[in-house]
């Protein structure tokens, strides 16, 4: 699966090597799957939306090749509506107990894998990013 295209401003300004990094992603996009505010539901509701959560992308994460660490997953909650931005974190804690177990490290120390949950507005479903780790502009070099 590809991400959407971007915008030519955005090539522009991409060197080929980053463009090779990107092409490299895996992208994986779960139509239908939602990612509630788990934060303001109580525990059946919960466990219910948790396990759809895990029945969709376990078996999905399964079929697919492990790519090397260190990675970047970035996992975009697309809604109508969107969540709090405070709620925002927790919508994503299945998605990332589901990656970090098919990847074999513990999401809570591993710094080889760095997660970030967005939202965006659109149609109901989960669109997770997993790529080389790219340096941020906060990164110190070792």
């Amino acid at each position: 699966m590809k991400l959407p295209p971007l915008p030519a401003s955005l090539l522009a300004r991409q060197t080929p090597a980053l463009r090779a990094l990107l092409a490299k992603a895996l992208v994986i996009v779960a139509r239908g799957l939602r990612l509630p505010s788990l934060a303001n539901m109580n525990p059946g509701p919960q466990i219910r939306a948790k396990a759809a959560q895990s029945k969709v992308l376990k078996p999905l994460l399964a079929t697919l090749p492990r790519p090397p660490l260190p990675l970047d997953v970035e996992i975009v909650r697309m809604a109508p509506r969107l969540v709090d931005p405070s709620n925002l974190a927790i919508t994503g804690k299945r998605p990332i107990d589901l990656i970090a177990r098919w990847l074999g490290v513990d999401d809570r120390t591993e710094d080889r894998v760095r997660y970030t949950v967005r939202q965006e507005h659109g149609d109901v479903c989960v669109r997770i990013r997993i790529g080389p780790m790219l340096p941020k502009e906060t990164d110190t070099p070792r």
